[in-house]
C-alpha cells in the first residue's frame, strides 16, 4: 500500500485492495474481512486521521497534501 501511495498520490484502493494489505492470505468470510475493514477505517479516522483519509468513488486514500515517506 505505501508504495501505491507514493506511486500515485491521491489514488484510491478499493476496500478488497486495503483488506489483501492489511490481512494478506488470511482465510476469512467476505463479511466478517469487510467488517474489519471498516472497522479499522473508523479506528484510524478516530485517532487524527479523520481530515487525511479519504472516501472515493473508487476506495480508500490519504489525501495527496499529506507527505508520505519510504521507511528506511
Amino acid at each position: 500500500v505505501l508504495l501505491e501511495r507514493l506511486e500515485a498520490p491521491g489514488e484510491a484502493l478499493s476496500i478488497d485492495e486495503l483488506i489483501e494489505a492489511g490481512w494478506p492470505d488470511e482465510k476469512i468470510r467476505a463479511d466478517a474481512a469487510l467488517n474489519r475493514a471498516y472497522v479499522a477505517i473508523a479506528s484510524l479516522r478516530k485517532k487524527g486521521l479523520r481530515d487525511v483519509l479519504l472516501t472515493t468513488g473508487g476506495g480508500y486514500a490519504l489525501s495527496a497534501a499529506v507527505a508520505v515517506r519510504r521507511p528506511g
